[in-house]
């Protein structure tokens, strides 16, 4: 065989290669993928919905725009007192589903698990900032140091004054930054005022979890889920809370 065939050959091997590649590649890109995904039907705080599905289903139409060849899959008609098991059998079954949507009480459990995985080096891959989140939302689903679940849904706790009524006892209205103190003391004073009417510093919604959170305690530890009420927070939290229920 002539130096000049061989050479032909080569380039014949060399493009058969190319196209080879090229056909997998496309065929790799177009074939189809099924993402599965769990979710309960209802809302978290049982506020009737007529549309439970109505944000996952507008979630996927937009995904499959840029992702035309991905089959979307999710079980739909699992009430949320239910999701529970359902995801458990799941888990043992080894068919969770790829996305799952996780009631806050049970995310601990399942992180300590290993049943997440971590979605930090993911949000830096699609450019995902964290601070389009609110970041209590964001740093409750962190476990270890790590980001294992976003926020889908959030219930905040807002906290109301009543500006009329502190100017009518002539009391000064608190900035944005008064402590849990200042809080305490504004309301001691609404409530025994002497104005001749009956007044209440505070609603009985205000008990010792929202206390713990004023002086920025986190019950549960993320390292290892356990109750911390033995730090000076806790201690704090604990202390206002027995002055505001005398």
């Amino acid at each position: 065989m002539t130096k000049k065939k061989r050479l032909t050959y080569l380039f014949i091997i060399i493009i058969l290669l190319a196209v080879g590649i090229g056909l997998w590649v496309k065929h790799t890109q177009t074939r189809e993928r099924t993402l599965t995904i769990g979710i309960y039907t209802g809302s978290s705080w049982d506020v009737p919905s007529g549309k439970p599905y109505h944000m996952i289903d507008y979630t996927i139409k937009k995904f499959k725009k840029e992702h035309p060849h991905t089959i979307i899959k999710y079980e739909s008609g699992i009430r949320r007192e239910d999701y529970r098991n359902w995801l458990s059998e799941k888990i043992i079954e080894e068919q969770m589903p790829d996305l799952v949507i996780v009631p806050s009480h049970d995310f601990n459990l399942l992180a300590s698990e290993g049943a997440f995985k971590n979605v930090g080096p993911m949000m830096s891959r699609d450019k995902i900032s964290s601070n389009e989140f609110y970041h209590s939302a964001l740093e409750a689903g962190q476990y270890k140091k790590k980001q294992l679940a976003l926020p889908y849904e959030a219930n905040p706790t807002l906290m109301v004054m009543n500006k009329t009524l502190l100017s009518k006892l002539k009391l000064r209205s608190p900035n944005e930054n008064w402590t849990p103190e200042k809080f305490y003391q504004t309301c001691h004073k609404v409530s025994h005022s002497n104005s001749g009417k009956k007044y209440y510093g505070v609603t009985s919604n205000y008990n010792w979890q929202d206390a713990q959170l004023a002086y920025g305690n986190q019950l549960f530890s993320k390292d290892d889920n356990k109750l911390q009420l033995t730090s000076s927070k806790a201690h704090d939290g604990l202390f206002i809370n027995r002055k505001f229920n005398k």
